[in-house]
């Protein structure tokens, strides 16, 4: 059996009872919450651990890229949801092409990045499920909150998409951002669109890490 000396650097090493637990937990803070867990496998990119998210009871995944997405569903998952906007024909045509594979949602921050994307869909005789990304404080990506209903009721109109609701990720180290905004709550309750079928928080666990013991020739 290899030690950890015998290993060839780099190398990932996992600690399956540690994951394990925080598996656990973060599945047991979804169910107190009475959510449906879909957690982030951007981080990971593993499809083994993918699968031990949904033994967790995770309700799918979230990615972030269309290659992400094209490794996953090839390895058997069944319901992914792409967090980060999508943009571009050629992009849409990839995801067309998954979509007869899972069941697949993309994340939207503005009416001409969805239109580009339905606009292939809408060829092909479907929709695809998108929910609209909000700005709570990052000024990465999403659409700032006091345009989340003008922009929501322009992405629902589009042809080839089907508007499910909104997302946000929430920052953990703003004042008052612990809650939506008042356009997001507004958007929810309007006729716009119904509340996302499978919606799901994203929670921020604390993780529990172990360091595995290692001499300091092993890290060179």
């Amino acid at each position: 059996m290899l030690s950890l000396q015998d290993l060839e650097t780099p190398a990932v090493i996992v600690d399956l009872d540690v994951l394990e637990a925080n598996l656990a937990r973060m599945a047991g803070r979804a169910r107190v919450a009475g959510v449906r867990l879909r957690p982030h496998a951007k981080t990971h990119k593993i499809p083994a651990l993918g699968r031990l998210q949904l033994a967790a009871g995770a309700a799918g995944i979230s990615l972030a890229k269309v290659g992400e997405a094209e490794v996953f569903v090839g390895e058997g998952f069944e319901d992914v949801f792409l967090a980060y906007p999508i943009v571009g024909a050629a992009k849409a045509r990839r995801l067309l092409a998954l979509s007869d594979r899972t069941r697949l949602a993309i994340g939207a921050d503005s009416v001409e990045g969805a239109a580009s994307i339905g606009e292939v869909f809408h060829a092909a005789g479907l929709r695809i499920d998108v929910l609209l990304k909000v700005d709570c404080g990052y000024h990465r990506v999403g659409v700032a909150p006091e345009r989340v209903v003008e922009v929501g009721q322009r992405v629902a109109e589009l042809p080839g998409i089907a508007l499910r609701g909104s997302l946000r990720r929430m920052p953990l180290n703003m004042p008052g951002m612990n809650r939506p905004p008042g356009a997001v709550l507004r958007m929810r309750t309007s006729t716009i669109v119904p509340r996302p079928p499978g919606a799901s928080t994203k929670p921020c666990p604390p993780f529990r890490a172990a360091r595995p013991r290692t001499s300091r020739s092993s890290r060179t």
